[in-house]
């Protein structure tokens, strides 16, 4: 775990590691390409590595997520405070993770106040059920006191933790979780459920990333109520019809396929979402394109501008 060469964020953390291809925009993982490098290399040195039980002989996902519990702690070794992609690996929400240890990774998140944890997912509808069931708020509490008071069972692995970091911990406070943003992945407009589940899910910040971009994606309709997922839609005069939306997205991150026959990204798409996002005030981040060659080009110009904007947190 460390420094990411993923432009939106510092670091990634990889307590889950492992997947199954649920769409499309997985067809040419990068995940999958290093995870059976990783794997490849490591049974070379006889070493034991969780990516051992992910993936085939081939080196291709096998649909299985395998729990990386050394890694839980990692954050609260971070002493500078960063922005953190969680589970760039794996989908911290596949089926395989169990609410238990969702608990212990939400504890650790809460307890690493300092830091802003970036969350993906293309399994929002699990995602919302999580963070919508009951009793969840004493459970995070008692993973993150299990966790300060160093109890067996935690993946601490016998290390003393400072409980200074009790002070940071605010889940009898804010919820949701103010420095976890939530985000989902959509790579046309046949996903765009995937954003109606995040709207109902509890999120301090709210994201979407449309990579790969693999056709046109509309972000003024989605679900079964029409709304625009950017500005928030508000009656001019009495209340909200029962069942309007009335949350919003606070990002989106834009960016072409890559790897071997990575399909080309038309510009006019991310062009037609960048103009969207630009009359809602949201922040539009492209993170990469394809040069003329086929070339992946990082953070690229978009019309003669640099689009990296962040959201507030």
């Amino acid at each position: 775990m460390g420094v990411s060469n993923i432009e939106w964020t510092d670091k990634s953390w990889n307590p889950v590691v492992g997947c199954e291809k649920v769409s499309p925009g997985c067809a040419r993982c990068y995940a999958e390409r290093m995870a059976g490098r990783i794997a490849a290399a490591a049974k070379a040195a006889g070493r034991d590595s969780p990516y051992l039980k992910v993936v085939d002989r081939k080196g291709r996902w096998n649909g299985r997520a395998q729990l990386a519990g050394k890694e839980l702690a990692t954050p609260l070794r971070w002493k500078k405070p960063c922005r953190v992609f969680v589970c760039s690996m794996s989908d911290l929400f596949h089926e395989d993770v169990s609410w238990e240890f969702l608990d212990c990774v939400f504890a650790v998140m809460g307890l690493s106040a300092r830091h802003t944890f970036q969350v993906l997912t293309k399994r929002p509808d699990r995602m919302r059920a999580y963070l919508s069931e009951a009793g969840l708020l004493p459970r995070l509490y008692n993973a993150a006191q299990a966790a300060l008071d160093n109890v067996d069972g935690f993946a601490f692995h016998g290390r003393a933790w400072d409980t200074a970091h009790a002070n940071t911990f605010r889940l009898r406070g804010p919820w949701p979780l103010p420095n976890v943003w939530l985000g989902v992945s959509v790579e046309n407009n046949d996903h765009r459920w995937r954003i109606e589940e995040l709207l109902q899910a509890p999120a301090g910040v709210r994201f979407l990333s449309y990579e790969p971009a693999l056709g046109p994606l509309d972000l003024t309709e989605v679900g079964p109520v029409c709304w625009d997922v950017l500005r928030g839609w508000k009656p001019a005069h009495g209340e909200y019809p029962e069942g309007c939306n009335t949350e919003r997205l606070s990002w989106v991150i834009a960016g072409c396929e890559s790897g071997p026959g990575a399909h080309p990204m038309d510009l006019n798409w991310v062009r037609c979402v960048r103009d969207q996002c630009a009359r809602a005030g949201v922040p539009f981040f492209l993170k990469q394109c394809l040069d003329e060659r086929g070339r992946k080009v990082s953070l690229p110009l978009l019309d003669g501008a640099r689009h990296d904007s962040y959201p507030e947190s």
